[in-house]
């Protein structure tokens, strides 16, 4: 009898991978200023952050507008403008220091992107992460994005010329 269960389970189990079921967890990340920070990226997130210093997988290392211009206004401006052309992203909210803009997620849901301008240091830290984290059964890995978050970042930094403050490591 324990056998039969065992292969009744087998190919549902396999048919529940092939057919793509998925377990949503984290469905939603938080955004927003938190003690003049960004968020963190938690271990199982498709996320980049300047926040996550305790995550070398997640971290991303700010930028500087400095080589191309010491205005902080212009900078600010200049990401705005980057952001408005790109044909996918969806400008949420826009202050003096912070922005919000939405992208569509990879395999699909939604990653927000947002911005935190450090005018008195010139730096610009961010965080893209994908709202929702996939798990496909059997697996308890997550689904990662492809890098998508960070190539999203890397994209819009190398449309504005900005340095990336790492060191020279990554």
């Amino acid at each position: 009898a324990a056998s039969a269960s065992v292969q009744k389970r087998v190919p549902i189990a396999i048919a529940a991978a092939a057919t793509g079921f998925s377990l949503l967890c984290s469905p939603a990340s938080a955004v927003g200023i938190k003690n003049g920070r960004l968020e963190e990226c938690k271990a199982e997130q498709n996320c980049i952050s300047t926040s996550s210093i305790r995550n070398a997988s997640k971290f991303g290392a700010p930028w500087s507008y400095l080589p191309l211009t010491s205005d902080p206004k212009s900078a600010w401006n200049s990401l705005i403008e980057v952001l408005e052309e790109l044909p996918d992203a969806t400008i949420i909210s826009t202050t003096d220091n912070y922005i919000l803009a939405e992208f569509p997620g990879f395999p699909r849901g939604v990653d927000d992107l947002e911005f935190l301008l450090n005018d008195k240091e010139a730096l610009v830290s961010y965080r893209s992460c994908s709202r929702e984290v996939i798990f496909v059964y059997p697996f308890q890995q997550p689904i990662g994005d492809l890098g998508k978050n960070a190539k999203r970042v890397e994209d819009i930094r190398g449309r504005l010329g900005w340095e990336k403050l790492d060191g020279g490591y990554r």
